[in-house]
């Protein structure tokens, strides 16, 4: 049966005029007026970006100016302004700021920050993750040492309270920061520098968030200083907007000296997951060329040409193709049923030995550990993968009790189960 020519023009209409509806949607509705996606820019004005926090910077420093490190390197940057060395021409105290969720460094790159600071400056870095380099650098006993596995949990924390420890700048009630998407807030992680964190460092607590958590801290190095900040989401747009955020941020940033400040733009804008309900906002392929206006509508051209050449080809032109089935893939059949014979046969304890020889191969070729020690495992392993040291450590402790067991219980072997897969599963976050 054919359609005539008018019925398919007004199949054709249809299409059209629904596409312009829904394009029109999405640029006009309020869900995608701002973009809710953490990068701290100093030139973006959306939510969680940062152009708010560089004007203040650039009002509070004075005369003085604030460079941008665009294109080079830190230690191109610091040499070209002749900032290192014996043959230094700085006359004040200067300041390299930079901010952004998970930040490093070019091993030459710390040196530099370090021969900064030694010569009197100032590194102030604001995230939620920081290389451990920077910590062995400045103390071979800290090789290890990491703030970013110190988290809140986010289960019903929908807010915290930030303060200082300065009785000066303290505030009676604190300071509250949440945050939100579309408008509507939501849990979240808050980072601090926990019991794990290198002691040798010998740093001062400056700030807190909730009670006894450090979150803000000064180390001396040489002439200077290490500013450390864990929660950059503190000094985004949408809370630099808020009375509260504004003078907060004043305070934190009363600990830098007066001088030219050297705005590092090089940070890593973050993948933010949305809440569950609302999918995720990974970046993908496509990003680069949504945020291009050419390059979008050409997109949205191909797709409207690709749904007229459907409707225009709605019918066969050529007799039915027979459907030909594929093979089916035993492979996961067999691994089902070589589980499901251990099982039966209650032989739980060799089941357990195939569960973590399986778990020790990942840790081999997914993370590149191949040490035979527990313990070097254990550290490495939460350093790579951001866990808690305590989860991975339990899974070793269990498997090395189990093997002195002559039995295994089904519930002793789930129960073995189950701690590995907590670690996936916290890996996935």
């Amino acid at each position: 049966m054919a359609i005539n020519r008018d019925i398919k023009v007004g199949l054709a209409l249809v299409v059209l005029l629904s596409v312009l509806v829904g394009v029109f949607y999405y640029i006009f509705s309020d869900k995608n007026k701002y973009q809710w996606n953490e990068n701290y820019l100093y030139d973006n004005d959306q939510p969680y970006g940062a152009d708010i926090l560089y004007n203040l910077l650039d009002e509070y420093n004075g005369n003085e100016t604030i460079e941008l490190i665009d294109k080079e390197t830190i230690t191109k940057f610091f040499n070209d302004r002749k900032l290192l060395g014996e043959n230094s021409e700085q006359t004040k105290k200067a300041t390299y700021i930079i901010i952004g969720y998970d930040l490093d460094f070019a091993a030459r790159d710390y040196e530099s920050l370090l021969a900064f600071m030694k010569k009197g400056n100032t590194v102030m870095l604001i995230s939620n993750v920081t290389s451990t380099h920077l910590f062995q650098k400045l103390n071979f006993e800290c090789a290890y040492s990491s703030y970013g596995s110190n988290y809140l949990n986010a289960t019903n924390l929908f807010s915290v309270k930030a303060n200082f420890e300065n009785e000066n700048l303290k505030n009676r009630k604190g300071y509250n920061f949440f945050y939100e998407y579309l408008s509507k807030r939501y849990e979240k992680d808050y980072y601090y520098f926990g019991s794990s964190f290198c002691r040798a460092l010998n740093y001062e607590t400056l700030g807190t968030i909730r009670p006894n958590k450090t979150n803000y801290i000064r180390i001396p190095h040489g002439k200077g200083q290490l500013l450390l900040h864990s929660n950059p989401i503190f000094f985004s747009n949408r809370h630099l907007i808020r009375k509260q955020g504004a003078e907060y941020a004043g305070k934190v940033f009363s600990y830098i000296p007066d001088g030219e400040i050297y705005w590092d733009k090089h940070n890593k804008p973050v993948k933010i997951k949305k809440p569950a309900m609302e999918g995720n906002e990974d970046d993908t392929p496509f990003s680069y060329i949504l945020k291009q206006r050419s390059f979008k509508w050409a997109l949205y051209l191909i797709y409207f040409a690709v749904i007229l050449f459907l409707i225009f080809n709605l019918f066969r032109k050529q007799k039915e193709i027979p459907v030909k089935f594929q093979n089916k893939n035993t492979s996961l059949e067999f691994i089902k049923n070589v589980g499901t014979l251990y099982f039966e046969n209650k032989d739980n304890k060799k089941l357990a030995y195939k569960i973590m020889q399986h778990f020790m191969n990942e840790i081999r070729l997914k993370y590149f550990i191949k040490d035979k020690e527990s313990e070097i495992i254990i550290e490495k392993l939460a350093s790579k993968t951001k866990v808690d040291s305590k989860m991975i450590a339990g899974i070793f402790n269990a498997y090395s009790y189990l093997e002195k067991q002559e039995e295994l219980s089904d519930n002793g072997l789930i129960k073995f189960y189950l701690k590995i897969e907590k670690f996936h599963n916290a890996v996935k976050k």
